[in-house]
C-alpha cells in the first residue's frame, strides 16, 4: 500500500517520519530546522533532499520510500488495543516537552482516562531498582503526599524507586505516569504487570516507541529525558553513585528543571548519588512538604483527599483535531463530554468572548461541538 488516492492526514505524516529506520528524535529535530513540517520531508523528492540538506545514503533511501503500510500497521493495531497516539501539534502534546532539546514528536499512550497534562504540575521521581526499605518507605510517602496535593508524578516503572514512587501516587488516589523504554503490549520488567494496569486505569503509560519495540539497552537514557522533560522538578530518592537516576538528574539541570534528593545514611554506597546531589546544590527533601511549599502550593496533610480534584476526561481520539486550526484545537482541548459554560469556557482559553462565540459557532458547524441549553458545551463524538 501508498499513499496513492488516499488522503493524508497530519498523524499519517507524522507516522511516516517517525517510523523510518534508524529516525530518532534528534535526527527529526535537525530535519525539522530545515523543513516546516512532516508533510513537507514528504512532499520532498530525492533531488531536492540534496538541494536542501546533507543526508547519508540510507536517511536519504528511507525518506524516498512513500509507503504507508507500517503507518497503516501501527494504526490499526493501536486502534485495536487502546494505544492512544499523540503527537507533538496536539492541544493534548505536554508544553513543557516540547521545550527540552530533543522532544519525542510521536507518543504512544495507553490510558482509561484522556488527560491534559498542561493542566497539572508533574514531578519525576527516580533511584535505584535495588532500593532499601528506607529508600522504598520515603519514595511512597513523598510520592503519596505530592500526589495528594494535586501533583503528578512521574516515574520509570522500573523495580524499586520507579514503582514505590507510582504506589504511593495510586494509593493517595492521585495520577501518576509511566514513561517506558519499549512497546505498549507488555510490562517491563514482567513483575510489574499489575502494576502497569493499574497506572493505565488511574493514570498514563507512555512511550515513544511503537508497538512491538523491544526495551533496548540504549533506550532506558532515552526515555530518563522525557522523564525529566515532562517535570516541572526531580526528586532522586536513592541512589548509588553510578546510578541511572543519575542519567535523569543530569536531564533535569540541562533542561533547566529544579533537583531536589532525599538524603540518606552516609554509610550506605546506595545513599552516595543522592547525598552528593545535594551537596552539588540540589534541594534537600524530607517529605511532600518540602516539595508543595517550594511551588509555593498550600499543604494538605497526606491523610486527607483532595475534594477538588479533576474529574478524569473521557477518553477522546485524536481524530477530532484533523483539520482545525490552532486556535479551534485550543477552544477544543478544553471541551469533553461533560457540559462546559461558556463563561467557564472564556476564563479556561483566554480569548475573547467574541473569538470564543464565533470559534465556538465555527466548531459546531464543523461537528466537532454540541451546544447546550443554557449557553454550555460538549464534543460531538
Amino acid at each position: 500500500m501508498t499513499n496513492v488516492g488516499k488522503k493524508m492526514t497530519q498523524l499519517d505524516y507524522w507516522l511516516w517520519l517517525s517510523l523510518k529506520d534508524g529516525m530518532n528524535a534528534t535526527k527529526m529535530v535537525r530535519l525539522l530546522k530545515v523543513f516546516d513540517s512532516p508533510k513537507a520531508i514528504f512532499e520532498m523528492q530525492r533531488d531536492d533532499f540534496g538541494k536542501a540538506l546533507r543526508v547519508n545514503k540510507r536517511t536519504l533511501a528511507a525518506l524516498c520510500d512513500k509507503s504507508m503500510v507500517r503507518v497503516e500497521e501501527i494504526k490499526e493495531h493501536c486502534k485495536r488495543i487502546g494505544i492512544c497516539i499523540l503527537t507533538i501539534d496536539s492541544p493534548y502534546y505536554p508544553q513543557c516537552l516540547k521545550e527540552i532539546s530533543a522532544p519525542p514528536h510521536v507518543l504512544y499512550v495507553r490510558c482509561r482516562h484522556r488527560y491534559n497534562l498542561n493542566d497539572y504540575t508533574s514531578i519525576g521521581v527516580v533511584g535505584t531498582r535495588e532500593a532499601t526499605n528506607y529508600g522504598v518507605l520515603a519514595t511512597e510517602s513523598i510520592a503519596y503526599g505530592a500526589a495528594n496535593n494535586g501533583f503528578v508524578i512521574a516515574s520509570g516503572m522500573a523495580k524499586g524507586v520507579d514503582t514505590a514512587a507510582h504506589r504511593g501516587a495510586i494509593n493517595a488516589g492521585g495520577i501518576t505516569i509511566a514513561v517506558v523504554g519499549g512497546g505498549l503490549e507488555t510490562a517491563y520488567p514482567y513483575c510489574n504487570k499489575e502494576l502497569m494496569s493499574e497506572i493505565i486505569r488511574t493514570g498514563m503509560v507512555i512511550s515513544e516507541y511503537p508497538p512491538y519495540s523491544k526495551p533496548e539497552r540504549h533506550h532506558f537514557p532515552e526515555r530518563n529525558r522525557i522523564i525529566a522533560g515532562l517535570s516541572k522538578g526531580v526528586i532522586v530518592t536513592e541512589a548509588p553513585e553510578r546510578s541511572g537516576a543519575l542519567i535523569t538528574a543530569n536531564y533535569a539541570l540541562e533542561e533547566n528543571r529544579d533537583l531536589f534528593a532525599v538524603p540518606g545514611d552516609i554509610t550506605r554506597p546506595k545513599s552516595a548519588g543522592a547525598n552528593n546531589l545535594i551537596k552539588e546544590g540540589a534541594y534537600p527533601v524530607t517529605s511532600a512538604r518540602d516539595i508543595v511549599e517550594h511551588y509555593n502550593v498550600e499543604y494538605v496533610e497526606a491523610t486527607k483527599v483532595l475534594a477538588d480534584k479533576e474529574t478524569p476526561k473521557e477518553v477522546i481520539n485524536n481524530d477530532i483535531y484533523h483539520d482545525l486550526t490552532e486556535e479551534e484545537k485550543h477552544i477544543i482541548s478544553k471541551l469533553s463530554l461533560t457540559p462546559v459554560n461558556f463563561d467557564t469556557l472564556l476564563a479556561a482559553t483566554g480569548v475573547t468572548p467574541d473569538k470564543l462565540a464565533s470559534t465556538i459557532t465555527i466548531l459546531e458547524i464543523k461537528g466537532k461541538v454540541k451546544t447546550l441549553p443554557g449557553k454550555n458545551f460538549t464534543l460531538n463524538i
